[in-house]
């Protein structure tokens, strides 16, 4: 059997990313989540872009909404002490990023 993948025509949103004329559509933002709340620190690297907590996310990717950012990518920051060789704290159902997924939908 000889099937081609068309992977980039799966949804809309995938298409307007890729193939949209609009630069809005084509942008992804980042943003760092860490545990706690009311929590929003620059990154000295990255102008514009802080690890925040989830409360202070939902504000921020609020505001992005507004901007016509819709793509957004979340990026867990995760303490060293609770780092293993197996990465057992990303299946946690408290942690940051599965909390901000839960609130975003």
């Amino acid at each position: 059997m000889n099937i081609r993948p068309r992977i980039n025509r799966w949804t809309q949103t995938r298409r307007d990313l890729i193939f949209d004329s609009s630069i809005k559509s084509s942008l992804i933002q980042p943003h760092f989540l860490v545990s706690g709340e009311g929590i929003d620190e620059p990154i000295s690297s990255m102008p514009g872009i802080s690890r925040q907590s989830v409360d202070k996310l939902l504000e921020t990717i609020s505001n992005d909404m507004k901007l016509g950012i819709s793509s957004h990518m979340l990026f867990p920051v995760v303490d060293s002490q609770h780092k293993d060789s197996l990465a057992s704290k990303a299946s946690d159902k408290d942690m940051p990023l599965q909390n901000a997924v839960r609130r975003l939908k």
